[in-house]
Parts: structure tokens; C-alpha cells; sequence
């Protein structure tokens, strides 16, 4: 029985029929590990050859690269598959370095040259980082106090303007008053005020003791 052609869209129809991921349900089924593939024991990699151990942990490298790119919402599922292929990688790791020759361990060296490299310019930039917003927070604690010792001096300079314009006032009166009613008048006035001023701190202050 002949098979019959499909066009483009039918054989991309059937394509999307069968695939793993499903689009419009959104699922993430497909990065899902697979619980019938066979699991590696520490005897299935001592049998490798060097060649196909480092091969195997290139792949699982490229694997773990490719677990960075998934979306934030399916980080969930593809989490516990991630810590066993990492386990797995120290496994071959391990096997290499018991294995190896010198020479035959200058991948792992230079993996691990690679890795300290990635490792320290990350840290230097979380330091950059770090160091970048402990200057902004000074520099705002600075700002807060300077507007606060500004606010202070403000404050400062409002009450010796009122001072200076209490007394101001105070020298201007008793110019008016010498102008207008004579310096006879004025005095007369200043030793009244005197008395007055005598009798109210006579009265503050407290009374002595009279009984002997």
C-alpha cells in the first residue's frame, strides 16, 4: 500500500501531534527525566576508556548549560535532575582522575582552570556589585545628614535673626519714645520699669528662713 505525501502544514500537523512538548498546554513533561532509562553505576564507568568518560562529561556539561536557558517557571521540575547529573559528573570526574595518565587528565585541569576563572569573575563582580551600593548607601546616610545639619543651622540662624530683631525693636522704641516725650519723660519711665522689674524678682525668689 503506497503512503500517501503529505503537504508541509499536514506533515508539520502530525509532527506537532506526536511531540513531547506540548504548546498549548504549556507542560513542561518534556524535560522531565526518563525513569526507565538505565541508571550508571560506578562499575559502568570504570569499563569506559578515558575518551569515553571525558565525552560523557562534556555532554553532561552541556546538559547542565542548557538547564540555565529554561524558563523560570519550570525551574521546579528540571531542579532534582540537575543535582543528579551534577553527582553524576563528580562520579566521572573521579573515575577520570583514578584512570588517567598526565596527559590524559589535562582536560580535567583545564575544565578546572576554566570553572576557577568563571568562579572568580563572578565573585569580583558580586563585589563590584557589593561595593557599589555599600558607597551609594554612604553617600545617602551623608546626604540625610547634611540636609539634617542644615536644617539645624536653619533653625539656628531664624532664632539670632529673631534675637537680633527683638533687640533691634527694643533700641528703635526707646528711640521713639526719647523723640516723642522728652528724655525727662523717658527716664522717668526706665526707673519705674526698674522698680516694677526689682518687685516681680522679689517675689520669684524663695523666701529665707526667719525662724533662729
Amino acid at each position: 500500500m503506497n503512503s500517501k505525501l503529505l503537504s508541509d502544514d499536514e506533515a508539520l500537523k502530525k509532527a506537532n501531534a506526536v511531540n513531547r512538548f506540548d504548546n498549548k498546554a504549556n507542560t513542561v513533561s518534556w524535560i522531565e527525566p526518563n525513569k526507565n532509562s538505565k541508571k550508571f553505576k560506578r562499575e559502568d564507568l570504570n569499563d569506559l576508556s578515558i575518551e569515553q568518560l571525558q565525552n560523557k562529561y562534556a555532554l553532561a556539561i552541556d546538559q547542565l548549560r542548557a538547564f540555565g536557558d529554561v524558563p523560570d517557571g519550570a525551574r521546579q521540575f528540571v531542579g532534582q535532575h540537575a543535582s543528579k547529573l551534577f553527582s553524576f559528573m563528580l562520579a566521572i570526574r573521579t573515575t577520570i582522575k583514578s584512570k588517567a595518565t598526565p596527559e590524559q587528565n589535562l582536560f580535567m585541569e583545564q575544565f578546572e582552570d576554566y570553572r576557577k576563572k568563571a568562579l572568580s569573575k563572578e565573585n569580583s563582580s558580586n563585589s563590584a556589585l557589593k561595593m557599589q551600593v555599600n558607597n551609594l548607601t554612604q553617600q545617602l546616610e551623608s546626604l540625610k545628614s547634611a540636609r539634617s545639619k542644615d536644617k539645624s543651622l536653619v533653625k539656628l540662624r531664624n532664632m539670632e535673626l529673631a534675637d537680633n530683631r527683638e533687640r533691634m525693636i527694643h533700641i528703635e522704641f526707646k528711640k521713639l519714645v526719647k523723640e516723642r516725650m522728652g528724655e525727662i519723660a523717658y527716664l522717668s519711665l526706665i526707673q519705674e520699669a526698674d522698680v516694677i522689674a526689682d518687685t516681680k524678682i522679689a517675689l520669684k525668689e524663695p523666701k529665707a528662713d526667719t525662724e533662729g
